[in-house]
């Protein structure tokens, strides 16, 4: 799977945001957050997430991205990881969608809500 491939899937979502240099729009977690909540809406609550600039709110966004979330989809980052995206690196954001997305299409939908 190439950064092409991981460009096309993130524009199936509907963002908030309109994508401009993708590892800096992505370097909050928040559009990460809703990418993973379009195809699996019940693993994410967006409002556990803000937007921002701040590095120390980036990375309290990460943290609990990674904690709540990717781990939950076999995707652990490390603080490493999260420094590198953080700070928008050179494809840090697409290495990891290119990881979220091979375990969104491989592993089996999580069981839906009942309705009452």
């Amino acid at each position: 799977m190439g950064y092409e491939e991981v460009y096309e899937w993130v524009d199936q979502v509907p963002l908030t945001r309109v994508r401009k240099v993708f590892s800096r729009d992505f370097s909050d977690g928040c559009l990460v957050a809703e990418v993973i909540k379009h195809f699996r809406p019940q693993s994410v609550d967006l409002h556990n997430y803000r937007e921002s600039l701040s590095a120390a709110r980036k990375m309290e966004n990460w943290t609990v991205l990674n904690q709540k979330v990717l781990r939950k989809l076999g995707v652990d980052i490390g603080k490493q990881e999260i420094e590198q995206l953080c700070a928008g690196s050179d494809k840090a954001a697409e290495k990891l969608l290119m990881r979220v997305k091979a375990s969104i299409e491989s592993g089996p939908p999580p069981p839906r809500k009942k309705k009452a």
